[in-house]
Parts: structure tokens; sequence; C-alpha cells
């Protein structure tokens, strides 16, 4: 509960790759999932599940700076999901702004 509204946790996935199918991008993708995560949690305590480490890629090998946010389970309404995707979504615009602005 935020603000006295219930909102969906967030979850950030992160994909290291396996040898067959490396992940060369994997460390800077994890960094922005640890400043996404800490910033949730600064600004709404408790929105964040720790961060879940996979033997996959979700693409997440392309290129640096990719994210999966997981919003909510089936246990969320839908509007609980959509608050915790704009508490996600204004938490990831400030580090990016923060990003440009360096």
């Amino acid at each position: 509960e935020i603000n006295g509204k219930r909102a969906a946790q967030i979850m950030l996935v992160q994909g290291v790759g396996t040898s067959a199918a490396p992940n060369k991008h994997w460390k800077e993708n994890f960094k922005l999932n640890v400043a996404l995560t800490d910033l949730l949690e600064k600004k709404y305590p408790g929105i964040t599940r720790p961060i879940l480490m996979r033997d996959s890629r979700y693409n997440s090998h392309l290129t640096n700076g990719c994210l999966l946010i997981e919003v909510g389970t089936d246990g969320n309404s839908l509007e609980e999901a959509i608050l915790g995707g704009q508490y996600a979504a204004t938490a990831l615009s400030e580090i990016i702004k923060e990003q440009i602005n360096k």
C-alpha cells in the first residue's frame, strides 16, 4: 500500500545468458536493474521484489540498457498493476533524465 492505495509489486528479471547463448551486456544491464530497484525502494518502500537472475537472455544480449520489468502477479487487480507500472515508469524516467543530464 502506497499513499493509501494498493499497488502491484515490481520485479526486475536479469538474464545472464549461458555458454551456448551468452549475454555480454548482462553486467551493465544488472547495474540498471539495481539502480531502478534502489530508487523504487527509496521512493515507495516495499514495492519491489528481489531481482530474479535467470540463465536466459530475454533479448537483453542485444544492447546495454535492457530491462525486463514484471508488474504484479495474477493475484493483483488491473488497477493495482497500472499503479505499480506508473510508479516504475516514474522512477525509470528519473534515472533516464539523470543519465541525459550527465
